[in-house]
Formats: structure tokens, sequence, C-alpha cells
């Protein structure tokens, strides 16, 4: 009779092979995408974004300032101008009353004498490269403007297509860009294969396994001497 290992172990033992084989692969997935932050990663492309204020002609009386958290100067929000930032910033915008503002001080901006909003601003960055979106602009608007607070809403996104058809999409939710109506076909990734290979292998060890335990039940259950390891 040969002596044969509890499926229980069998499993465990090639469930921990799998589950290393899964994070190393997640891992040098992601230390390759954040190594290459800055880089074009194969597969994917570049899509353009900017932002525009629509109604800062209605307030004459303040400029609005563009301020990156890294990399790139401040900037003048001009009314209808689409505005860029380098791609890793979240700026801040501010309200400054033009009695107050001095151009030569632009790049010194000091917030003491300012009016912040707190609105977040994220830029697109890439994009697979089937994705037939070209360009993106966000569509913002002044709600409010007290000495305090600089009040301003998210009111639509711009999507220019490759092809060069354009398509606008309201904002339901301040904190979530409303989706692009055509949507990129999904190659099977790198990332997705780190994923997708040790579940199916995870899978076909669990049918192995249960096969494995339906033969020794059945064999358990024929008459002694007649089972697969006995000879007539």
């Amino acid at each position: 009779m040969f002596n044969r290992e509890p499926e229980q172990i069998i499993f465990m033992k090639y469930a921990s092979v799998i589950t290393f084989i899964f994070f190393m692969g997640l891992f040098f997935s992601l230390a390759s995408q954040n190594a290459s932050a800055d880089l074009l990663v194969e597969g994917y492309k570049s899509v353009g974004y900017c932002f525009e204020i629509s109604n800062i002609d209605d307030y004459p009386d303040y400029i609005f300032l563009l301020v990156p958290t890294i990399m790139g100067g401040n900037q003048i929000i001009v009314d209808d101008q689409c505005m860029h930032f380098y791609k890793h910033a979240s700026p801040k915008i501010y309200a400054v009353e033009k009695t107050t503002f001095n151009q030569e001080e632009l790049e010194s901006f000091n917030e003491k004498n300012s009016i912040p909003s707190d609105i977040v601003i994220r830029s697109v960055g890439q994009v697979i490269d089937t994705d037939p979106t070209n360009r993106v602009k966000d569509v913002m608007e002044i709600i409010s403007l007290t000495s305090e607070k600089l009040e301003i809403h998210k009111s639509k996104t711009v999507y220019t297509y490759e092809d060069g058809t354009i398509e606008e999409q309201n904002y339901v939710s301040q904190n979530t860009r409303p989706p692009a109506s055509r949507k990129p076909l999904i190659p099977l990734s790198y990332t997705g294969l780190t994923i997708a290979v040790p579940l199916l292998a995870i899978i076909l060890i669990v049918i192995i396994v249960a096969v494995r335990k339906f033969r020794r039940k059945k064999n358990a259950q024929l008459p002694v001497g007649t089972g697969p390891d006995n000879s007539s």
C-alpha cells in the first residue's frame, strides 16, 4: 500500500507557490509602473489635459491664480482659456483682489493675501493605446466668492477623440470625472496576466484535489482486495 500525502497538504504546497508567484508578479508590475511614471509605458499613450473656468469675467475685481504644487510656475487664469500643468501636480486655485495684486510678485506668490479654493484638479496622464480619446478638458464654474472662500465646481468634461469628434459629459459627482461613452478595446496586459494566471492555477489545483478525493472515496467503498493497488 502506498503512503499518500493528504490532499490538504498537497493543496497548501501548491497554493503557497502560486501565491508567491502572484505577489512577486504584482510587485514587479507596480514597481515598473512607478519607475516609469514620467515615461510612456509600453501599450499606453499620452492624453492631453487642461481645464478652464467659464465665468471669470463675472468677477472683474479679482485675479485668479493657478499655483502648482510641484514643477511649473504660477499662472494667471484667463476666462475661457485652457490651463495646463504638470500631470503629477495637484494645483491650487486662488483669488486675489486686483488692488493688492502685483504682477512682478507672481512667482513669489504669498497665500496670506489670497482667497483659496478647495477644488481638486487631477490630470489624465496615460491611457491604453486602444483608447480613442485624444484630449480631455474639464470646464469649471465659480459658484461663490467671499473674503474667505472661493467656491468652484466642475460642470462638465469635454472629450476630443482621435477622429475629431467632440463629446460633453456633465459632472454628477465633484469627485468623479464623468466617463466618455466611447470605450477602448482592453488587451490582456502584463498586470492582467499576473492576476489571471495564478487564479487559473489555483482553480486547477482545486479541481485536481477534488478529483483525487473523489477517487479515494470511491476506492474506499470497493470490497477488500479489489482496489486498484491490488493485483489479482
